[in-house]
C-alpha cells in the first residue's frame, strides 16, 4: 500500500508573536485531517449566492458555474481598445479520476473510501509499535517540504513584480514583492527574508526541513533562522499515538461530508418521503436522543485559533441556498451555520436537561462573544465582517446572545447584545442592502425587534421605512419568489411584526399600504388547481414545502399578518397554507430551514396562537409517526445525508437537538424562525 510521507509528515506552521496558537485548534485539526490532504473532493465556492464552485480534490467531481477565483483577462485583444480586467470566469472543466458524476456513483465511492480508510486506520492502531518503528527508520535522512504560502500567491506576486512598470522602477518591484509579508504577520522574519530573496531571483519560494530536525532551510539549503515547533517525525508519531475509534469516527464524518457536499435532501412536493410508522419500543426516548446529540456537540467542540476566542466546531459550512455546495471548514459566528447555533442549542439543553456540562460549553462561547462585543476588542472586526444579516451575520449572533442570556439568566449577555445593535445597523449598506430575511433588511429588522433595547427602538422606524420603500419599488430578486427566506412572505412577516414599532401614524399607514401590496403580489403565485403557492415566478410548476420557500413559511407570514393587522384576506389564505403544510410538509428532511422541523415549529406556533385544538392534534399525530425518537437516530446515522454531518442549527444536528428540547419542554418555545425563546413570546 503506498503511503504519502510528504503529507503524513508535513511540518507544523511556524508561529511567533505574543499570543501562541491554541493547542489542537480547529484550523490545525482540519488541516491535518483526512479532508485536508487533497485526495477527497475539496470544493471551493464563491461568496455570492449565485457563485459557482471548483473542486480541487483528486477524487473531486466537475466544476460548476462561475469560478470563485478571479484572473486577469484581455478584452478586445489586438485592437486599439484592448484592456486588461480582473474578473471571474466560468469554471473550466477538469480531468478527474471520477468518470461518473451521478449521486449514486459518488456516494458508492465514498463508502468504498470509508471502508478502506477505517480498515487501514484500525490496522495501524493494532500495530502501532511496528508502524512507529517503520516510520522512524524510513524518516532517517529524509527532507520534508514546508509549505508557507500557496504557490498561486507567489505566482501572483511574481507576475505583478514582473510587469513593465515594475521592471522599469526597482523600488516599485521591491514594494510589490514585500507585499508577501502581509500574510506572514505571525511568522518568523527569517522566512519572510528568504521569500523575498527567492522571489527577487524570480523563483517560487521553497522551504524544507529534515524529518528529524527543526531547522528550516530555503531552496539553496541555507538556514533561514526559523525553527519548527516540533520535528516532522515527532508530529507524525504523536498523531499515530492519538488514533482511536473516536478519531476514526471524526475522520469518517469529514470523508462522507466531502462526498455528499453537493447533494441536498428533498424539500419539494411530489417527491418521495419516508413512511409514517407507529412508534417502536427500541427507539429510545426524546431525552435519550437529546442527550446523545448534546454530548456529541460538547465532545466535538474545538478551540479557535487562539484560546481567548469562542470555541467552535469543524464540519460542512451550510448555505441557505439549497443548490450550493457545502465545503468543510471552521464554523464562524453566523446563526445559520456558525458556532452560534450549536451554542444556543447547548444553552437550551443546559436549561431543559439541567446539565452543567452543556451550560458550561454554551457559556464559554456566549460569555466570550459578549466580551468581544462589549470590550470593542480587535476580534470585533472579524464579527462585523460577516455583515449585518439575521442568519448570515452579526444580527443573528445578537439574537442568540440575547436568547441565551434569557435561558441561562445572564443579564450581562443581554445587555451586550442590545448595546451592540448599532454595530449591526452601521453595516446595512443603504440602497445596496437586500430586502430578504436571510441576509437583508427584513430579517435584520425583525431580529433587532426581538433583541429590543433603546438602540433597536431608535433604529426600527428607519429600517421599516426602508423596507416599505423596497416594497413600493416592486423589484429585486425577492419580488420573484413567494417564500419566507428570500421572497414575498418574508417581507410580509417582517412588516407585520414591525407594525407595532412604527411610532407614528404616517409610517403605520405606509406599512399597511406595503402589506396590501405584498398580499397582492403573493396572490400572483397562487395556483388554483394545486391550491398552493409556487416558489418562483420563473418555475410555476415548482412547489416547495418548507419555511424558506414553501407553505410553512407562507403560513408563518400570514399568521403574523392576521395577528398584527386582522387582514381578512390573510385569514382566508392561512387555513389553506396550514393544510398544505400538514399534508405535504413531512417525511422529507430533519431541518428547520426547509424540512420537517421548521414545519413542525410553524404548525405548533399556529395551533397555540390560534387556539386550534384540531391542528394541535394533527401535530401530535405527526410526532407519533414521522418524528419519533428512532427516526432521529436513523436519519442522524445516515452517512449519505449532508444534514447529518453539519452542526448547523438551521439544517443540522443542533437544530434536531433544539426541536427535541422544545418537545420535552413546550413552555420554552425557542424558535429561530418565529424568533421566540425564553421569556420572549
Amino acid at each position: 500500500m503506498p503511503v504519502d510521507l510528504e503529507t503524513l509528515m508535513h511540518p507544523a506552521r511556524v508561529h511567533v508573536g505574543p499570543r501562541p496558537e491554541a493547542e489542537g485548534n480547529a484550523y490545525d485539526v482540519i488541516a491535518r485531517s483526512l479532508y485536508g490532504i487533497g485526495i477527497l473532493p475539496l470544493v471551493m465556492a464563491g461568496k455570492d449566492e449565485d457563485s459557482g464552485h471548483v473542486d480541487l480534490g483528486f477524487l473531486g467531481g466537475e466544476n460548476k458555474g462561475t469560478s470563485p477565483f478571479k484572473g486577469l483577462v484581455f478584452e478586445n485583444p489586438f485592437t486599439d481598445k484592448i484592456k486588461v480586467v480582473l474578473r471571474a470566469e466560468e469554471a473550466g472543466q477538469r480531468s478527474t479520476v471520477v468518470q461518473t458524476a451521478g449521486e449514486e456513483d459518488i456516494q458508492h465511492l465514498a463508502e468504498e473510501m470509508a471502508d478502506g480508510f477505517a480498515t487501514t486506520a484500525r490496522a495501524l492502531a493494532r500495530g502501532r509499535d511496528a508502524w512507529t518503528e517503520m516510520l522512524t527508520r524510513v524518516a532517517r535522512g529524509m527532507r520534508v517540504r514546508y509549505v508557507h504560502n500557496p504557490t498561486a500567491l507567489y505566482a501572483q506576486s511574481l507576475r505583478m513584480a514582473a510587469s513593465a512598470a515594475a521592471m522599469a522602477a526597482p523600488a516599485t518591484s521591491l514594494g510589490l514583492l514585500k507585499r508577501i509579508a502581509i500574510t506572514s504577520k505571525t511568522s518568523d522574519r527569517g522566512i519572510i527574508a528568504a521569500e523575498l530573496r527567492q522571489m527577487a531571483e524570480r523563483d517560487v519560494p521553497y522551504f524544507a526541513a529534515e524529518a528529524t530536525g527543526t531547522v528550516l532551510y530555503d531552496a539553496d539549503g541555507n538556514d533561514t533562522g526559523a525553527r519548527l515547533p516540533q520535528t516532522p517525525l515527532a508530529r507524525a508519531l504523536e498523531k499515530a499515538a492519538e488514533l482511536d475509534e473516536s478519531t476514526i469516527g471524526q475522520q469518517l464524518t469529514l470523508l462522507h461530508s466531502a462526498f455528499c457536499s453537493r447533494f441536498p435532501d428533498n424539500h419539494l412536493t411530489g417527491t418521495t418521503t419516508w413512511q409514517a410508522e407507529p412508534a417502536t419500543s427500541h427507539g429510545g426516548s426524546l431525552h435519550d436522543v437529546a442527550r446523545h446529540i448534546a454530548d456529541n456537540l460538547v465532545a466535538s467542540g474545538l478551540p479557535d485559533k487562539f484560546a481567548h476566542l469562542p470555541r467552535t466546531w469543524i464540519g460542512p459550512l451550510a448555505s441557505a441556498q439549497a443548490e450550493r455546495v457545502w465545503p468543510c471548514g471552521v464554523l464562524g459566528y453566523d446563526l445559520y451555520t456558525g458556532r452560534t447555533g450549536p451554542a444556543l442549542a447547548l444553552a437550551a439543553a443546559g436549561r431543559v436537561l439541567g446539565d452543567e456540562t452543556y451550560r458550561g460549553a454554551a457559556r464559554q462561547i456566549f460569555a466570550t462573544s459578549a466580551e468581544i462585543l462589549a470590550g470593542q476588542r480587535y476580534e470585533q472586526r472579524s464579527v462585523q465582517q460577516t455583515g449585518p444579516g439575521a442568519y448570515t451575520g452579526l444580527t443573528g449572533l445578537l439574537f442568540a446572545l440575547d436568547t441565551a442570556g434569557r435561558l441561562l439568566e445572564e443579564p450581562g449577555w443581554r445587555q451586550a447584545a442590545q448595546d451592540a445593535v448599532p454595530l449591526a445597523v452601521e453595516g446595512i449598506e443603504g440602497e445596496r442592502a437586500g430586502a430578504d430575511v436571510i441576509g437583508g433588511i427584513a430579517g435584520t429588522a425583525t431580529m433587532l425587534a426581538a433583541v429590543g433595547g433603546p438602540h433597536a427602538a431608535q433604529a426600527l422606524p428607519g429600517l421599516t421605512k426602508m423596507l416599505c420603500t423596497m416594497v413600493e419599488g416592486g423589484h429585486g430578486s425577492w419580488f420573484d419568489q413567494s417564500g419566507f427566506a428570500h421572497g414575498v412572505a418574508g417581507l410580509l412577516h417582517a412588516l407585520s411584526v414591525l407594525r407595532p414599532h412604527t411610532g407614528d401614524q404616517d409610517l403605520r399607514r405606509q406599512v399597511d399600504t406595503a402589506i396590501g401590496l405584498l398580499l397582492d403580489r403573493l396572490a400572483v403565485f397562487y395556483d388554483t388547481v394545486e391550491d398552493n403557492w409556487f416558489s418562483n415566478i420563473g418555475a410555476p410548476d415548482r412547489f416547495s414545502t418548507g419555511w424558506c420557500h414553501g407553505a410553512a413559511g407562507i403560513s408563518l407570514a400570514l399568521l403574523a399578518c392576521v395577528e398584527h393587522t386582522g387582514n381578512e384576506r390573510a385569514r382566508t389564505w392561512l387555513g389553506q397554507a396550514l393544510t398544505n403544510t400538514v399534508e405535504q410538509g413531512f417525511g422529507r428532511n430533519l431541518t428547520w430551514c426547509h424540512g420537517d422541523l421548521g414545519n413542525h415549529d410553524v404548525l405548533s406556533d399556529a395551533a397555540a396562537r390560534l387556539g386550534d385544538g384540531q391542528l394541535a392534534g394533527q401535530v401530535s399525530a405527526i410526532e407519533d409517526t414521522l418524528l419519533r425518537p428512532d427516526v432521529f437516530l436513523r436519519k442522524g446515522a445516515d452517512s449519505r445525508s449532508r444534514y447529518a454531518h453539519t452542526n448547523s442549527i438551521m439544517v443540522g444536528t443542533s437544530g434536531v437537538l433544539l426541536h427535541l428540547l422544545n418537545r420535552i419542554s413546550p413552555g420554552m418555545r425557542l424558535s429561530p424562525l418565529s424568533l421566540t425563546g425564553g421569556a420572549r413570546g
